[in-house]
């Protein structure tokens, strides 16, 4: 009250509706949840894509059928796990159903397959994959930073889409 009656009142301090954790990028995320599928565990790619998802904001989830090593992966990465006997449609349909009861609607869906990323963002799907030359981490970096960026509202509503190839400095290049 005193500090009231002297006009010192303290303001209090602005958060971002992701709570200004360290590392979290500030993004307007119209996404309501993503869904990463993983085989018997994340792969380094899909472990760097669920993070740069989360670090946007946007609630994140995945499946795999190691049970250990997922709850371990959940726990690190700070992502909800949904166990999975197998990677069969059926099994991660109905994963990926009881994420998108849970957030809403799942509007990003990320697997790989023999090293390329498949990624479907509210219908438009896109493939990401790795030039012979692209060192894996350079490949890692720039496929998990654009993800985020085909999940941004401007691209969502340009229905931006196609087949992306990462080249060994890390340049990209878009085939239809």
């Amino acid at each position: 009250m005193e500090e009231y009656r002297k006009g010192a009142v303290r303001k209090p301090e602005r958060r971002s509706p992701s709570g200004n954790k360290p590392h979290t990028a500030l993004m307007p995320c119209a996404l309501r949840g993503a869904f990463v599928i993983g085989d018997t565990a994340l792969s380094p790619l899909l472990k760097a894509c669920a993070m740069a998802l989360r670090d946007t904001s946007c609630r994140t989830a995945f499946c795999c059928t190691d049970k250990a090593v997922g709850a371990t992966t959940a726990q690190a990465l700070g992502l909800q796990y949904y166990p999975v006997q197998d990677t069969g449609c059926a099994t991660v349909s109905a994963a990926v159903d009881k994420a998108g009861e849970a957030y809403g609607a799942i509007d990003v869906l990320v697997y790989e397959v023999s090293g390329t990323l498949y990624v479907d963002v509210s219908g438009a799907q896109s493939t990401i994959s790795q030039a012979p030359d692209c060192p894996l981490e350079v490949f890692i970096a720039a496929a998990s930073r654009l993800l985020v960026y085909l999940a941004l509202p401007q691209s969502i509503d340009l229905c931006l889409g196609g087949h992306f190839v990462i080249a060994g400095d890390g340049h990209l290049s878009i085939i239809k």
